[in-house]
């Protein structure tokens, strides 16, 4: 019985140093992950500085080229800050941004004025059982939807047709 004793023990005392190998193995294998992961995070953030630089370069040299297709010339432009080129940028966007919102206003109002007059004009003469178009009020219809027509066309827009071609 000691002999299975000792056997058993020594066994154990196997397997304990065994464990303790492996142990100090993965222990080390971990430092190792850590150290590569440490290496790793420090070239991803060289990687991203660099990125960022080059990528601050180009959005900055394409708003500056921006700036030139807008009319801006190489004197006005090379003394601004990127900050500078940035805000001036902002603000013809803004200006675009009312632009487009006066477009939207004038064309309501055409749109309107247009519908008004012909519905106005078409129960006049239902009311009064005419038949012909009068030449005053056509004239003046006509030269409604004609800057109507220029108005979108200037935008790029389709004219609506219900606005061009109503019929009473």
């Amino acid at each position: 019985m000691n002999a299975q004793l000792f056997n058993l023990e020594s066994r154990l005392d196997e397997l304990e140093n065994e464990i303790n190998t492996q142990y100090c193995e993965l222990d080390t294998n971990l430092d190792a992950l850590k150290f590569n992961r440490i290496e790793l995070e420090s070239q991803l953030e060289k990687f991203e500085f660099s990125l960022t630089n080059r990528l601050q370069g180009s959005i900055s040299n394409n708003c500056r080229n921006d700036l030139f297709n807008l009319g801006y010339t190489h004197s006005q432009v090379d003394c601004m800050s990127d900050e500078e080129v940035y805000a001036a940028l902002d603000k013809i966007d803004e200006e675009i941004h009312n632009t487009d919102q006066d477009y939207s206003t004038g064309f309501e109002y055409l749109e309107k004025q247009i519908i008004e007059m012909k519905r106005d004009y078409f129960i006049d003469r239902k009311e009064r059982g005419l038949g012909n178009f009068d030449e005053a009020w056509e004239g003046e219809i006509l030269d409604l939807e004609y800057e109507y027509t220029v108005l979108c066309l200037e935008k790029g827009l389709e004219p609506l047709n219900h606005v061009i071609t109503w019929e009473g």
